[in-house]
């Protein structure tokens, strides 16, 4: 019923979300789209429901209105809007669809690839215990030099590492 100030939008849509009052968020989100900025509030949103559903349906049902939504308001879409959804088929084993989802960021978006959303992808080849694939991955991310800010890197690597760990002998893990 009144105007939230913008510095206050992205409280109250977190709070709407931990609260489960999702279609209040979703409306919440809508009519705040334009105080959002490089689509923090539309992550926090697509993130928000995915923690509080574990679907994923109806998280590609939001993505795709944010995305028709976003060239009305004269904005891009960033990796942010792409890496909640990246990190939902991830964790419910869907590699191929997340791996789909970043080639379209990149070519039909023009988003360039960043270190949170490649290491996504190489996190998704840990949990399926692909090791050459997180080894290629690792190397990839290497050579696009996506590893030499290392408060970006250290998270991915802590979630790979915990999965790489439990199934590898000490030496391994000291190579590793």
């Amino acid at each position: 019923k009144f105007r939230v100030p913008p510095e206050m939008v992205d409280i109250v849509l977190r709070c709407l979300l931990e609260s489960h009052r999702l279609t209040t968020a979703k409306w919440f989100l809508l009519r705040n789209l334009e105080v959002d900025r490089g689509c923090g509030l539309c992550g926090a949103y697509l993130a928000g429901l995915w923690k509080k559903t574990r679907s994923i349906e109806l998280l590609n049902g939001q993505l795709k209105k944010i995305l028709t939504i976003l060239p009305r308001l004269g904005k891009e879409p960033t990796d942010k809007l792409f890496n909640p959804v990246i990190k939902a088929y991830v964790e419910f084993g869907r590699l191929a669809d997340a791996e789909a989802l970043v080639k379209d960021m990149t070519t039909k978006y023009g988003i360039p690839l960043r270190c949170r959303t490649k290491g996504l992808l190489v996190f998704g080849r840990a949990l399926a215990c692909d090791w050459e694939g997180v080894d290629a991955g690792l190397q990839q991310m290497h050579e696009l030099k996506l590893t030499s800010r290392k408060y970006d890197f250290t998270p991915i690597f802590d979630r790979i590492f915990l999965e790489y760990w439990v199934s590898h002998s000490g030496d391994e893990i000291r190579d590793f």
